[in-house]
């Protein structure tokens, strides 16, 4: 099976239009805004890079993270990797812009919310394209 890099896009930010799933939970708002997508082959020569001077003992490679995970080899020729930023709604943006002492609540609960939303994300993401026989 094959899907389109609009697809996959589109998965993300339907996820990310559902208040249940991108929330603050204490705060009746939006964690974020609508997501940014982008997408990559794992064969590209910028992730060796990244490799070799970030550190080589702790940065793997997509298809080394894949293997790790997956107890087999892939070809980085044949994978894609799929970036996203999750980036602060207007409103909480507005709110830091005129703050000049603290950072809004708002942008503290992101803050404490945003990576659990950010891993919900990921893991809905990898169960649908597994559905999708990937």
């Amino acid at each position: 099976m094959t899907l389109s890099n609009r697809e996959i896009e589109a998965f993300i930010q339907n996820r990310m239009a559902q208040k249940q799933y991108n929330t603050m939970k204490e705060l009746d708002e939006f964690a974020f805004g609508m997501p940014m997508v982008g997408f990559s082959s794992a064969a590209d020569p910028l992730y060796p890079f990244y490799k070799k001077h970030i550190d080589e003992k702790f940065y793997r490679l997509p298809q080394e993270w894949l293997q790790s995970e997956y107890g087999r080899e892939f070809d980085p020729k044949e994978v894609s990797v799929i970036s996203w930023v999750l980036p602060q709604t207007e409103h909480t943006r507005q709110l830091c812009r005129d703050c000049t002492d603290c950072p809004p609540l708002q942008w503290l609960m992101v803050r404490v919310h945003g990576e659990e939303c950010n891993c919900t994300l990921a893991s809905a993401l990898e169960g649908w394209l597994r559905e999708q026989g990937l």
